[in-house]
């Protein structure tokens, strides 16, 4: 059966009062905290993925402890000052940072000020997706004795290829700013989108150095292309929260020589993501009042069966004969053999012993009259039955218009108070009375041009549009327009538990406002999400007491206790 709440009953009705459906809110609370605690157990974490630059050798280490994980924002890697014997300059610490001015740091053991923090940084905040990670790395031609032991591998640069916030591509090169690996000796930006030169150039740069055979060293490159998710722009998706990897000593300095960047997906912020502006909530549940209407006993049974024999033949023949040959005379005559005797013994033994190991299993289920069983029962009745839910969202913008003429008629103006992802945005669609627009309530604006609102409502200000406010419960802001001799002033607020806009008139003169609710689609939906609820049980109960109505909700309820 199939069971859908909208947050509107009928958003089309009534175009200035929204219908919120209590019974959607409800719902969409218990699913949301049953989501969350569920996330809880796993520390709000999940769908680790990581990305390694040498593939196939461990990195037993990480930068930050397990506990202290955090969305780790930019990566600088530290390369050695002076070269080393290869003449290379190769990686010895890598520097990560991350919210409110966080710092972590590996390497650095030994000779500390033998680094140079490289520029750029890796900002991981600029990229979408990270395709293609090509290491550079330098080791011994030898591959035993005292030079190799000593040497190990030592990484030398890094290509790093993806896609920006705008879906574009990108590149970042990582690598010391002196010798012959560097952007500058290489002649190709640092930074860019199409890759093509800069690989070229670097593998130019790799034959060049490993083309004399007296040189003791190799230049070889590793490309792991299974790729990196990282969040979009609004935060949703992974985030590398640690870095792990591997170091060795050389003769007197530390270097890295493996790391791979460890991103998680951070299930809270998913979560809440998932209901912010959420609309619609479809529940596919794979159950059914019990159809035979009486109560049962059902005997599920699980049996094998296993023999173990074994089979010994004994066969033994004995064969005896015996007999006159045959005599004659020339072609006169012949005489056959007057005599001939034969003897056969046959002895035959056959033994079997079996051994037969019998096990069986049952399980007794008793079902009432009035439950809901899986829609496969009883035949598949210990499987798991899958519930489906679906989380549905306005197609279009949504918000609320609000259109002002003067009391002769005349167009002042029309402005949209839309709901976006984390905050309300004005914009004025069209200004014929050129009306002066001020605004009261927003605050200061923050480093992400977002004002907090609700400040004091009785402090008017002059605000560029279109602006942006913070969602808060409860009032946001005051807007008021003058235009010649008439005026209006509207109150907007916000309702957390109902995602709902509401607004008031709180003053008007000689001029008439009308704020009603609007969409771009129509009010359409779409389903953007989808979880999924395995029920291990092939019956339950739940309330069947009261209207239809009352029945489906108690049944969703039941199905939400199974997350």
């Amino acid at each position: 059966m199939i069971i859908t709440y909208s947050r509107l009953t009928d958003p089309q009705a009534n175009p200035q009062v929204e219908q919120v459906n209590a019974d959607f809110v409800g719902i969409r609370e218990k699913l949301q905290a049953g989501l969350q605690d569920t996330a809880a157990l796993s520390d709000n974490q999940a769908h680790a993925q990581n990305l390694t630059a040498l593939r196939g050798r461990p990195c037993p280490r990480t930068m930050v402890a397990p506990e202290l994980a955090a969305q780790l924002q930019t990566i600088s890697f530290g390369f050695k000052k002076n070269k080393d014997p290869a003449d290379v300059y190769p990686l010895r610490a890598m520097e990560a940072t991350g919210a409110q001015n966080s710092k972590f740091q590996i390497g650095l053991e030994t000779e500390s000020g033998d680094v140079v923090l490289g520029a750029p940084a890796l900002n991981l905040m600029q990229f979408l997706e990270i395709t293609e990670l090509r290491t550079y790395y330098c080791t011994t031609r030898k591959s035993e004795g005292k030079t190799q032991d000593r040497y190990g591998t030592r990484l030398v640069a890094f290509l790093v290829i993806g896609r920006d916030q705008q879906n574009e591509a990108k590149y970042v090169y990582l690598a010391a700013a002196s010798g012959t690996f560097s952007s500058t000796a290489l002649a190709v930006p640092a930074v860019g989108q199409d890759p093509t030169q800069m690989i070229t150039a670097i593998e130019r740069a790799v034959s060049t150095f490993n083309a004399p055979r007296k040189n003791d060293y190799y230049m070889y490159w590793s490309i792991n292309d299974t790729g990196l998710q990282l969040s979009a722009a609004d935060g949703k998706g992974n985030h590398v929260i640690n870095i792990r990897y591997s170091s060795f000593v050389g003769k007197t300095r530390s270097y890295l020589d493996n790391f791979s960047l460890i991103s998680v997906v951070d299930i809270k912020n998913m979560i809440s993501g998932m209901f912010e502006n959420l609309e619609g909530l479809s529940f596919q549940i794979p159950f059914k009042k019990n159809p035979s209407g009486l109560s049962m006993t059902c005997t599920f049974g699980h049996g094998e069966s296993r023999k173990n024999g074994t089979i010994d033949i004994f066969q033994k023949t004995k064969s005896k004969q015996y007999s006159i040959p045959q005599v004659g005379i020339g072609d006169l005559f012949t005489i056959g053999s007057p005599f001939s005797y034969t003897k056969q013994t046959m002895e035959s033994h056959q033994t079997e012993l079996a051994v037969t190991t019998e096990q069986t299993d049952s399980v007794q289920l008793t079902v009432p009259a009035e439950c809901y069983v899986a829609n496969s029962f009883p035949a598949t009745p210990l499987v798991d039955a899958v519930t489906i839910v679906q989380f549905s969202y306005f197609t279009g913008e949504y918000g609320m218009q609000l259109t002002s003429t003067k009391t002769n008629n005349d167009n002042v103006s029309t402005l949209k108070v839309l709901r976006k992802s984390g905050y309300i945005e004005v914009e004025l669609v069209a200004n014929p009375g050129n009306p002066v627009i001020t605004v009261a309530g927003l605050g200061n604006r923050g480093d992400n041009d977002v004002y907090p609102g609700g400040a004091d409502l009785g402090q008017f200000q002059d605000v560029q549009l279109p602006f942006r406010v913070a969602k808060r419960n409860g009032d946001l802001f005051v807007l008021r327009q003058v235009a010649g001799g008439s005026s209006c002033s509207y109150k907007f607020s916000c309702n957390d538990e109902n995602e709902q806009l509401t607004s008031s008139q709180e003053a008007t003169n000689e001029m008439n406002c009308e704020c009603v609710y609007v969409s771009g689609n129509g009010f359409a939906t779409a389903s953007n999400y989808t979880i999924s609820i395995p029920i291990s049980t092939p019956a339950f109960l739940s309330s069947m007491d009261g209207g239809q109505a009352e029945i489906d909700k108690a049944l969703t309820e039941t199905i939400i206790g199974f997350v």
